[in-house]
């Protein structure tokens, strides 16, 4: 009995060398990996770019769904239990970060395409071509999302300096974007701005 179990599992051993063997003699290990790298960066962007979507119809829809959202300027402000000069202060360090999280995303992306342009003049392609570009795609998804994160604490800015929140306050998503909010994104110096300064 004993016998017929250790036959079967150098049996087993056996095919699974061969199999090893095969995969590497013919490259279909390669492919194989290649193929799995695709299917978790591909998997990995769709969470990102999902995410980027819910935080962007978050924004847009902040105010125009339910009484718990379109609350008044000051009852939010009691509640922060801050004053206005520290909401602006922590908006503005978080707006920062964002940015240069954005900042050094767009650096990566740029050193990497330039990698990849010098790949592909020379023709030298291989597997690395692709993770490159699959890296690219990440990076720009990061850096896509820094940029969201980024707007959003200047929305939060903009809202404190022009002392609105709900509907009737003007204080929307849309009343931000239409008072040209959106333009000082980049401002290091201040997030928000008052509308009669835009």
């Amino acid at each position: 009995m004993m016998n017929k179990e250790n036959t079967s599992q150098d049996g087993e051993k056996k095919q699974g060398r061969i199999k090893k063997a095969f995969f590497l003699i013919t490259g279909v290990s390669d492919v194989l990996y290649i193929f799995k790298s695709v299917k978790q960066s591909a998997s990995l962007l769709s969470e990102r770019v999902s995410f980027l979507k819910s935080q962007t119809q978050k924004l847009k829809g902040e105010n125009e769904r339910g009484k718990e959202v379109d609350e008044p300027y000051s009852v939010v402000i009691a509640r922060s239990k801050m004053d206005e000069e520290a909401l602006l202060s922590l908006a503005l360090k978080r707006k920062r970060y964002w940015l240069v999280c954005m900042g050094i995303s767009v650096v990566v992306v740029l050193f990497l395409m330039s990698g990849l342009a010098r790949l592909l003049l020379t023709g030298n392609l291989h597997s690395g071509v692709l993770h490159v570009f699959l890296t690219i795609i990440l990076m720009l998804a990061a850096g896509a999302f820094s940029f969201v994160n980024a707007q959003r604490y200047e929305f939060n800015a903009w809202r404190i300096r022009n002392r609105c929140n709900s509907v009737a306050e003007n204080g929307t998503y849309g009343d931000f974007i239409e008072s040209g909010g959106q333009k000082c994104i980049f401002n290091f110096n201040q997030a928000g701005q008052r509308r009669s300064e835009l």
